[in-house]
């Protein structure tokens, strides 16, 4: 549990809904006081991947979302 002195902070983080820690994605969420702690299912985390040299051709939009399917 963490708390912000700020609440733009907060909502900065809260915003971006998955943060990476030790390498391993963390679920964010605003606290409620009727929030259950459960394991939840996570189907979509932002994810950074690095391609060497690839040719501008295929920084478009459909270029682009071939080669991240094929990633997962």
């Amino acid at each position: 549990m963490v708390r912000f002195l700020e609440s733009e902070e907060r909502n900065a983080v809260v915003k971006e809904g998955v943060i990476m820690f030790d390498k391993k994605p963390i679920v964010i969420k605003q606290w409620k006081s009727d929030i259950e702690v459960m394991k939840e299912i996570v189907d979509k985390v932002p994810l950074w991947i690095k391609i060497p040299r690839l040719e501008a051709n295929y920084w478009g939009k459909a270029a682009l979302t071939k080669i991240s399917s094929l990633v997962g």
